[in-house]
């Protein structure tokens, strides 16, 4: 249950959706047969990566009109280019596998699903279950808390881009179907009358099967009841946050700018500042267990705690680039993607080695 915050201005967003979202003429994908190239190399920076099982994940690329999709069988020892994309420019912006074969991409007004690991995707009409009439919209983060329940969020916007809402979607099977909710304002608390206007939800994370957070306009919200009612966390502002993962129904982490940690134990209630020693910006955040976690940032920072979340130290990428996600697959096993780069750990994070 990972997630990987996004913060996109108004003239981004704007940009993509008169490029890619208008509602009359959705772009289908290639559903030319996939071919895979092996990579000595790669270009760009990778910005979001899921895992099937031990071996196969998919890692994907969303720089302005030059994505790159890639997939490894090995456990990211080797990778290759998913070629189906290549003419469907759509700005990707979260991956997620729901089970050992399906799994999820959205970005832009548009979503994917594979059936076969990640080998071929297929166009999703997400956006006929929308009601409204929209001039545009834009998918931010995905999360499954297992195989049926799935939250999509993001944001939709009205026919003279004059309206910008928080959008927020369900599923109770696997993807099937979806319910579909705008939040454009909640209150600070019950009957107050005062609260904060909601334009866009940025992020995503299950607390439990009940109960999601979700971050937008800098601060934080519960999801209840499947979406049914939202509710502002009262008093805690988390500015540009970079990502937010519950390891446990009530351990939270949350990182961002300036080398900032907060933590939670109380499902998201209230926050703590955690000491991280540094003051680069730090991109995400992954947890093997309840003790176990890791965050990556700019200028190639790894850091790792074993007691969960409270103290962290600092690990060698070997790299000063920046890291953007990362992913593993058991407690010695795991990936860390990046600007030009992909960095590989068979031993619980203690060393890294880099892989492309």
């Amino acid at each position: 249950m990972v997630t990987k915050l996004r913060i996109l201005n108004v003239f981004i967003i704007v940009s993509l959706v008169l490029i890619g979202c208008g509602k009359k003429n959705p772009v289908k994908s290639n559903q030319n047969p996939v071919t895979y190239n092996y990579l000595s190399q790669i270009d760009q920076s990778l910005n979001v990566i899921s895992f099937v099982d031990n071996n196969i994940g998919v890692a994907i690329g969303n720089e302005y009109k030059k994505e790159l999709f890639i997939r490894t069988i090995d456990g990211g020892a080797h990778w290759y280019a998913i070629d189906q994309f290549v003419s469907d420019f759509f700005g990707p912006t979260d991956i997620c596998f729901i089970d050992k074969n399906i799994g999820f991409i959205i970005g832009g007004c548009r979503s994917y699903q594979t059936k076969d690991q990640g080998n071929t995707w297929s166009y999703l009409d997400i956006d006929n279950f929308i009601p409204w009439h929209w001039a545009g919209l834009y998918y931010y983060s995905i999360k499954f808390f297992d195989k049926n329940n799935g939250i999509i969020v993001g944001t939709i916007v009205n026919d003279s881009y004059s309206d910008w809402e928080g959008l927020y979607l369900h599923t109770e099977d696997g993807g099937v179907t979806w319910k579909a909710v705008t939040i454009n304002q909640v209150e600070d608390s019950p009957g107050s009358g005062y609260g904060w206007f909601i334009s866009s939800l940025d992020k995503v994370a299950y607390i439990n099967a009940n109960k999601a957070i979700a971050l937008g306009n800098n601060h934080a919200f519960y999801l209840n009841n499947n979406g049914e009612s939202c509710n502002i966390i009262s008093g805690l502002t988390l500015p540009d946050i970079a990502d937010i993962v519950f390891p446990s129904s009530d351990l939270g982490i949350a990182v961002g700018p300036n080398g900032l940690i907060v933590r939670s134990t109380n499902q998201g209630l209230s926050w703590s500042n955690i000491a991280s020693g540094i003051n680069h910006d730090l991109t995400g955040v992954y947890f093997t267990n309840q003790n176990v976690g890791y965050i990556v940032g700019i200028n190639g920072i790894i850091l790792k705690t074993i007691n969960g979340g409270l103290t962290w130290s600092p690990k060698s990428s070997g790299t000063n680039a920046t890291l953007t996600d990362l992913y593993f697959t058991d407690t010695n096993n795991g990936v860390i993607i990046g600007d030009k780069l992909i960095l590989r750990t068979t031993n619980g994070g203690e060393s890294w080695d880099k892989v492309l």
